[in-house]
């Protein structure tokens, strides 16, 4: 008879000891799921490659020996916050490019997190190359994030690193409060783990990838799925965008000809990239009057629930349909591939170049150019060496030596086989 009770309480001891082994296995993922995001996912390791490494020179066409060099790195500062990193020229006073990961975490805590509703000068940066409020006023154009208050803003640190005035553009009022504000919230709802038959269909499918499985077959790391984002500004030369270089007032800062999105999955290696116009062409038809009046009797009948559940943090109902098939199609019409957004920033890059060789002004970190008055190239020969942009340029390796181990273990149980 004691051996039965023996057995029985070894038996259940095991079973004890099973599930505190599993309770703790699954701290140490978590804890380790943890440390990837927030360690090893560095905003600042997202800097477009070969972006602060161009090289501009040129000479005068009365004195072909008197050669000037401009160096991108001069103009170009790398400032890594604590969430997100910027790449801000010190020649426009406005940052060109802004990099962030995100995920479910750092979503969840920014939705519980108070975010406030001003703005702060960036005293980080020097004075002459700081940009003030004031200076960022302009009619039909909105103080936009290049990093978003709703996907990095996770504490009161992070919060306050977002509302820097350095962390803002013009953005066209068209623009910020439609489909801007729409692929923000897209990616915030990809990473909690919704939407993701619509990335399905807007996301570029890797050319190195073999496999036919969809994504929503191969997140199967759902608790840890992370994006990597890039935002920037581009400018284009038929435009007149920095001619405000050339106004006494040298706090004027420029109104981007367009601006991107790239969204690149960390785990699966989609990705997919955006060039939207500033201006009112950016319009999308949820903007439209008639259609803001279709969805004012719904906001009205779910107004008293909304509040409820905005405070548990829960998604809202009809904000878990915002993206339908019927509107797929206002976002496929910006939809370009990543190499074409990399050569269109490569030529935005030679623009900004050969405007800041024409103007006659010195600023910090620049060396003070004497050139003629004219606006035009014509008294002055150009060249522009520099590699091609490249985004992405760690996730573009990581994925390469993936298919590459893929490869070689294929051939090794190939050979095995035989």
């Amino acid at each position: 008879m004691p051996v039965y009770f023996l057995v029985a309480g070894l038996y259940f001891m095991g079973i004890f000891t099973g599930f505190w082994i599993r309770a703790r296995l699954r701290c140490m993922v978590d804890a380790v799921e943890r440390s990837l995001a927030f360690k090893f996912h560095n905003p600042a390791w997202l800097e477009p490659l070969n972006l602060r490494g161009a090289i501009m020179s040129f000479a005068s066409t009365n004195n072909m020996n008197n050669v000037i060099t401009f160096k991108r790195c001069e103009s170009l500062e790398l400032i890594s916050r604590s969430n997100y990193a910027l790449l801000y020229d010190k020649n426009l006073k406005m940052a060109l490019w802004c990099g962030y990961y995100l995920n479910s975490q750092m979503v969840k805590a920014a939705r519980h997190h108070r975010k406030p509703h001003v703005c702060y000068t960036d005293k980080t940066l020097p004075k002459e190359i700081r940009v003030q409020l004031m200076h960022m006023q302009r009619h039909a154009y909105d103080k936009g994030h290049m990093a978003p208050l709703a996907s990095v803003a996770t504490c009161s640190t992070t919060s306050f690193d977002a509302s820097l005035v350095s962390n803002f553009v013009l953005q066209h009022k068209a623009l910020n409060r439609g489909i801007w504000k729409r692929l923000e919230h897209l990616s915030r709802r990809y990473v909690e783990g919704h939407d993701v038959s619509t990335l399905d269909e807007l996301f570029t499918a890797n050319q190195y990838d073999e496999s036919s499985v969809s994504l929503r077959r191969r997140m199967f790391w759902t608790s840890s799925r992370c994006l990597a984002v890039s935002t920037g500004a581009l400018f284009r030369k038929e435009s007149n965008s920095l001619n405000c270089l050339l106004q006494h007032d040298k706090q004027v800062v420029p109104i981007p000809d367009e601006l991107y999105m790239a969204l690149w999955d960390v785990h699966s290696h989609q990705h997919m990239a955006f060039i939207i116009p500033n201006d009112e062409t950016a319009a999308v038809q949820s903007l439209k009057p008639k259609c803001l009046n279709g969805e004012r009797q719904k906001r009205r009948v779910s107004l008293a629930s909304k509040t409820t559940i905005r405070g548990l943090g829960l998604p809202h109902k009809h904000v878990q349909n915002s993206f339908r098939q019927g509107n797929l199609h206002e976002i496929h019409r910006f939809c370009v591939t990543l190499k074409e957004l990399e050569d269109r920033i490569s030529l935005s890059e030679r623009v900004i170049a050969e405007k800041m060789l024409c103007v006659p002004r010195g600023t910090h970190g620049t060396e003070f150019i004497k050139t003629t008055n004219c606006l035009g190239q014509q008294a002055c020969i150009l060249r522009h060496e520099t590699p091609p942009v490249e985004l992405f340029s760690l996730q573009k390796r990581r994925r390469a030596c993936k298919a590459s181990l893929r490869r070689h273990f294929r051939l090794v149980r190939c050979c095995l086989v035989n």
